[in-house]
């Protein structure tokens, strides 16, 4: 499938990622305003790929073209381009780690918004192969394995091992 690209629109203001905040009764959480801007790329995202008509595979490699206006002149380059790379986790690929080659552009006219060009691409030389992540157990199997342990003569890291030489015989 290498080479199949999507051409993802977001209409609006692109946001840069901003740092994350740390309040003092928990621990750090990302902006709102940052958060509200990568749910809108997932769902333009998601209306893009049901626009593909094809499979699209989540943990290939990708080359990603960003071309995007603001209204206004501020923010860096490489945070609007991270947000919207953090928006499309997910829905495009499973982690942004994959993307090989990032394209970035600021326009200063015209209609605000982003375009997002993403083609999947041969992996690289010397990259990782990807491997099936193993499932975890869900909340039957964990309970169903507790109660074969509480019913398991494995107790207290001692088992109930026959005496040596003995070979189950009479």
């Amino acid at each position: 499938m290498t080479g199949e690209a999507i051409v993802i629109t977001i209409p609006t203001d692109p946001v840069p990622k901003e740092r994350p905040r740390v309040s003092a009764w928990g621990p750090s959480y990302t902006p709102a305003r940052t958060k509200a801007y990568q749910r809108a790329v997932a769902l333009h995202a998601r209306s893009a790929l049901s626009a593909f008509g094809k499979l699209w595979e989540l943990d290939g490699w990708y080359k990603v073209e960003v071309v995007f206006r603001r209204e206004h002149a501020r923010g860096d380059i490489d945070n609007v381009a991270k947000s919207i790379l953090d928006g499309l986790n997910k829905v495009v690929w499973n982690d942004d780690a994959r993307v090989v080659e990032l394209h970035v552009r600021r326009l200063y006219d015209g209609v605000v918004g982003a375009r997002v060009r993403v083609t999947q691409v041969e992996a690289p030389d010397g990259a990782p192969v990807s491997r099936p992540k193993a499932k975890r157990p869900s909340a039957r199997a964990k309970r169903n394995m507790a109660a074969a342990t509480a019913a398991s003569s494995w107790k207290h890291g001692k088992a109930a091992v026959p005496p040596r030489g003995h070979q189950g015989g009479t």
